[in-house]
């Protein structure tokens, strides 16, 4: 009776602990968001999509609570799909977690968006915490320790955040495991066919890729006991494993089934499969070492799996101890295997259905990189334990200690001492895990040089182009200044132009709206749209002349107001030489803002420019934020100089498109027919309508171009050239 109130009080002790960190950690990132006047609603597809179902989620969970019971099993008004049950089982309509929606009003639905990802996160270290448990890591501190590596992995603050779907396979996975083990130690099935069946209801994409990570687990787990239950004792243990799951499946078969049946009948299925390279490129391996130590970004095809440098901590001390514990190496063969399905393709077209090639399972390895830390933090406390019984007792007791406890050491003998078999087996364990250190160990300092080296990088940056702007600052007597943030932007005041959903009408037309060519008035601006100049002492002033000396390449500057989209631009004669050179024209891997020289330049009708999506927010990584809509109403010009001339370019579109894309990514045009027919195209595609007339082919129009990820997403705003300033 006092075992289980010992065991119940360090429980919710446990429980407090857990809530507490996970609770300031939560702030603490609601405060950067709430900084940078941010929600997660407008991370990627959260309001085009997640939350679009999640409104109609709970919409029709209220009409439940007022006696409405009908459920359309057709609705073409969620605009992702019309089957209901099949088309949104994927972003959750059978989630249970969802029926939390009800309790929001009306005017707290950004912030139930927002609390539904922090509490699946929150459910996750739960789960994490239960399998530990179930698995026999009884420590608190080592468990405290996995389980907040594991709720702010890497996965979790890109995946979670941007797609809440993504943290069902997060939260499911431990759950699944917990059930597995429970069968490997003879329990009942009834805990495992349930989280089938919740996992299944939940998100049936995730539960496949789960369904294989446990295939994998069960594996290697009866792998180490191959000797001890023989053939009929690991086939019987599959059966049962197969029969909880079709259990769970049945459980949910209201749900699963019709998912099933639309997946199988979506025209996708019939399309061609992408074939898998044998290897990814040198780039992806790069990003996915540091993707152990740090959060990228940009998902390398959603490898991203880091647990920062505790997940990574624990993997290298598990495999450099000398403790050789069956669970223990059970964990390393483990994270063998994930690692070999993560660097080839195949791992991750087998992973999505055998489609195309993505690792969103790498929550995976998250997962196993925060238990292998619990477990390294357990091994820690234990050697303490026993360096403190050493003390007091004799070898023998310790001796006695070791053969009743549950991980057995072994006896310490030298290699002389054992069998020929034993002694070759020892020399190749002894040889792997010295390769295995040494590979550690390079990964690291080639980790940590790549993070000084970039960091490095970027600090120069700024500060080359800090002091290149400095070259435009001038005081009121015409005379360079030191300062370049007094005036940068020029104080200009111009009208907002409004921005609408892509899917609603313009509120305003412009029937009266003249074309627009350089040197004119922009038909978007009334009368009373001025240029107004402040009269600070210092203010920035272009200079082509003195940008010329700097280097004979440049062409140009371009300037988006309240933003670091402040540079010059160049033309080489390859699209190569600026995505690695700077304005100095010293290599650097921030490269600089340049015009594709396939274009007619920027007194062409059409022309495109490049910049790197840089993690430190610069070149044109806010280009990324015209994804908002409110973003997109409070930035609706540029501010483009050409030559010694000075524009101002409107926006009329913003959409994600690909590089391979011939129709958007053009160079050229035979005649007026193609240049309209290319401005129909990139009209229509945008996400937002701006109160902008729609261009002619008399127009001047940029194209800016950046990089989403490395499989060929980009992210584009165009603009036409409105009316010139006269500095």
């Amino acid at each position: 009776m006092r075992e289980k109130e010992k065991c119940r009080k360090g429980n919710m002790q446990y429980f407090c602990m857990y809530t507490a960190g996970f609770l300031a950690a939560a702030l603490l990132l609601l405060l950067i968001f709430a900084k940078e006047h941010a929600s997660f609603t407008k991370m990627a597809d959260g309001v085009a999509q997640h939350y679009a179902v999640l409104m109609w989620i709970r919409n029709t969970l209220r009409q439940f609570l007022h006696g409405n019971f009908a459920l359309p099993m057709v609705d073409f008004s969620v605009g992702q799909g019309f089957d209901v049950i099949g088309t949104l089982n994927y972003y959750g309509v059978g989630d249970p977690v969802n029926l939390l929606t009800v309790f929001f009003a009306d005017n707290h639905l950004d912030q139930m968006y927002m609390f539904l990802i922090l509490f699946r996160m929150y459910l996750s270290g739960l789960t994490f915490s239960y399998y530990c448990s179930t698995a026999g890591i009884q420590r608190k501190a080592s468990v405290l320790c996995g389980s907040w590596l594991y709720v702010f992995c890497s996965f979790a603050l890109i995946g979670g955040m941007k797609h809440p779907l993504f943290l069902n396979g997060m939260l499911y996975l431990p759950l699944l495991l917990a059930g597995t083990e429970k069968v490997l130690q003879k329990k009942s099935i009834r805990f495992l066919s349930v989280s089938v069946a919740l996992a299944f209801m939940s998100n049936y994409y995730f539960m496949y890729m789960n369904t294989i990570l446990c295939g994998i687990y069960l594996c290697v787990r009866l792998f180490g006991h191959y000797r001890e239950y023989g053939i009929r004792k690991i086939l019987l243990l599959i059966l049962k494993m197969a029969a909880a799951w079709i259990w769970g499946i049945c459980l949910g078969a209201v749900i699963i089934l019709p998912s099933v049946y639309a997946f199988l009948h979506n025209a996708r299925v019939d399309t061609a499969v992408e074939e898998a390279q044998n290897f990814y490129s040198i780039a992806h391996y790069r990003k996915m070492i540091l993707g152990f130590f740090q959060t990228l970004p940009m998902t390398n095809g959603w490898t991203v799996h880091g647990t920062a440098i505790g997940g990574l901590a624990g993997v290298l001390m598990l495999f450099t101890s000398k403790k050789r514990s069956r669970e223990n190496c059970q964990l390393k063969i483990g994270f063998v295997v994930l690692l070999v399905l993560l660097c080839i393709p195949f791992g991750g077209k087998m992973m999505n259905g055998f489609a195309y090639v993505t690792n969103r399972w790498s929550y995976g390895m998250a997962f196993l990189c925060a238990l292998m830390a619990a477990q390294a933090v357990a091994d820690l406390k234990e050697q303490n334990t026993k360096i403190e019984s050493e003390k007091t007792e004799n070898n023998k007791s310790i001796e006695t200690d070791e053969k009743n406890s549950t991980t057995i050491e072994g006896k310490k003998t030298s290699l002389d001492d054992l069998s020929p078999k034993s002694k070759k087996f020892a020399k190749i364990y002894n040889a792997v895990r010295f390769l295995v250190i040494i590979a550690g160990g390079v990964a690291l300092i080639y980790a940590s040089y790549s993070l000084t080296e970039s960091y490095l990088n970027y600090k120069d940056d700024e500060k080359k182009y800090a002091s290149l702007n400095d070259m435009f600052v001038q005081d009121a007597k015409g005379n360079t200044g030191s300062d370049s943030s007094a005036g940068l932007n020029g104080n200009k005041a111009l009208n907002n132009s409004e921005v609408s959903d892509s899917n609603s009408t313009a509120n305003s037309t412009n029937s009266n709206a003249s074309n627009t060519g350089s040197g004119t008035t922009s038909s978007n601006s009334s009368s009373s749209d001025t240029l107004n100049y402040s009269a600070d002492s210092k203010k920035w002033v272009w200079n082509y002349d003195a940008m010329l000396k700097y280097n004979d390449e440049a062409k140009g500057y371009i300037k988006l107001d309240g933003t670091r989209i402040q540079y010059p631009i160049f033309e080489h004669s390859d699209n190569k030489y600026y995505l690695k050179h700077g304005a100095d024209k010293i290599y650097n891997g921030a490269g600089a803002i340049f015009i594709d020289y396939r274009t007619a330049g920027l007194e062409g009708d059409m022309c495109i420019l490049y910049g790197h999506n840089m993690l430190d927010g610069s070149m044109f990584k806010e280009i990324m934020n015209f994804r908002d809509k409110d973003f997109c109403k409070k930035h609706p010009t540029f501010d483009i100089y050409i030559g010694r001339k000075h524009y101002i370019y409107y926006v009329f579109s913003v959409f994600s498109g690909k590089d391979v894309d011939e129709k958007i990514y053009q160079y050229g045009f035979e005649n007026k027919s193609d240049f309209q027919s290319w401005i129909d195209r990139v009209y229509s595609k945008s996400t937002y309508k701006f109160n902008t007339r729609k261009p002619t082919t008399d127009d001047k129009i940029i194209m800016c171009s950046t990089c989403v990820d490395d499989y060929g997403n980009r992210q584009l705003v165009c603009m036409y050239r409105g009316e010139e300033v006269v500095d």
